[in-house]
């Protein structure tokens, strides 16, 4: 299999009043074209092609990895901004492909996805209660879960966590079995035991070990939240929290005011603060909150996840003018 290669165009938008944001089309599209590669790279291996850089095929695949990061990392600077000034699908999608283009993880990925493939040709006589593993695509990427099953029209997608691809054959097992064959609280439990193990945990570190800062998309019209995170973190952490990309959001919403994404280390704070009429201090406080999320993460307990435990709570409360803080953002939200 080959796939033709489209090259990437950049749009960068930069309205008034709105921030600066960087926009390449065709980035997620790419993966896409990879993924379908890398597929059919696997599925060779069954004809007695080698998963290796003896491999025309492979090679050529890391060419055109390669080509790809080198070709988003040049157009971002030409723009003044670095990838981490991408939205995050797409952000999520450079941090994806320049791990595979080292060659060890390339390697690694290719491996993992043929294993799946054989686990899900192994199972294919098995009856399921939900789809038939004759009828699935695979895709092993970078994203938020550790799996996802999505079916439109007649095609039916796997998606997994690009931290499985080193898993053991039985963990790979039980991550079809439970996408195929529905909720099962074993199933899950175990799967979630594996993703907070160091096999996990290794990959997940290296997909997220860019540390490149954006440039544009923190800088809004009315406020410029790396000021307001520096003084945050003055304040409150004594200036030992790690800078996150700071974002403005897309969109102009009032139900979300922020959120922290920690697979991909981003704070998004909702651009209608960012508004002549909204006082410093509910700004302060939204930020704050998500700045906790960081530095305090999540607490699971009996299989539930907790993000505002008791002591995120008690943190919260020392923020200056907490109350007043709560009622602003109680009438701004009306």
């Amino acid at each position: 299999m080959d796939i033709s290669y489209c090259p990437l165009a950049l749009k960068f938008k930069g309205l008034i009043p709105n921030p600066m944001t960087l926009h390449i089309s065709g980035l997620v599209q790419s993966t896409q074209q990879f993924q379908h590669e890398m597929a059919g790279v696997c599925s060779s291996r069954q004809q007695g092609e080698e998963i290796s850089f003896s491999n025309p095929k492979v090679l050529r695949l890391h060419e055109r990895i390669s080509q790809t990061i080198q070709q988003v990392e040049r157009l971002c600077q030409s723009h003044k901004g670095t990838p981490a000034d991408l939205p995050n699908p797409s952000y999520l999608a450079y941090q994806w492909l320049r791990f595979l283009s080292k060659k060890k993880w390339l390697l690694s990925h290719l491996h993992g996805l043929a294993e799946f493939q054989g686990v899900l040709k192994d199972l294919g006589n098995k009856p399921f209660s939900r789809i038939n593993p004759s009828k699935v695509h695979l895709e092993i990427k970078n994203f938020n879960y550790l799996f996802r099953c999505k079916q439109k029209y007649q095609i039916v997608t796997l998606e997994i966590n690009e931290s499985f691809i080193c898993a053991p054959k039985e963990a790979k097992e039980l991550l079809v079995q439970s996408a195929l064959g529905g909720k099962s609280r074993k199933r899950n439990q175990s799967l979630k035991e594996f993703s907070k193990g160091p096999e996990f945990k290794k990959i997940s570190k290296v997909l997220q070990t860019d540390k490149h800062i954006n440039l544009i998309t923190h800088q809004g019209h009315y406020y410029n939240l790396e000021e307001v995170y520096e003084k945050l973190n003055l304040r409150y952490f004594e200036g030992k929290l790690d800078r996150p990309r700071l974002i403005w959001s897309p969109r102009h919403s009032k139900r979300r005011l922020g959120y922290y994404h920690p697979e991909s280390d981003a704070i998004t704070i909702s651009r209608s603060l960012d508004n002549k009429t909204v006082q410093p201090l509910l700004v302060e406080y939204i930020l704050y909150h998500e700045m906790l999320h960081k530095a305090l993460g999540i607490r699971e307990t009996n299989g539930r996840r907790y993000a505002h435990t008791g002591e995120f709570k008690k943190a919260e409360k020392k923020c200056n003018n907490y109350n007043e803080a709560i009622e602003m953002m109680r009438k701004f939200c009306q």
